[in-house]
């Protein structure tokens, strides 16, 4: 469950990956009783993501397998990706 704030739009939803396909999603769980909605398609990578964690800020971690690599989740359009 993202509960960081360098992502915005993944406040309050559920990340989740294919270790094969190396495919990453995120969907919002209802407050409530009800269907989850709002799947998104978060894209595609070349690794085998096996595990998430999350820092104390509650930023995700996303384990490469393949390649023993941790890569922090962060938006496109984030300060501290910008160039």
């Amino acid at each position: 469950m993202y509960t960081g704030t360098a992502v915005p739009a993944l406040k309050g939803s559920y990340v989740f990956a294919d270790f094969v396909s190396g495919r990453i999603w995120a969907i919002r769980l209802p407050e409530s009783d009800g269907p989850a909605t709002q799947l998104r398609a978060l894209g595609r990578w070349t690794m085998l993501p096996s595990t998430f964690g999350q820092d104390g800020a509650g930023e995700l971690y996303v384990a490469d397998y393949g390649k023993g690599r941790i890569l922090r989740l962060t938006s496109a359009t984030s300060p501290s990706e910008s160039r």
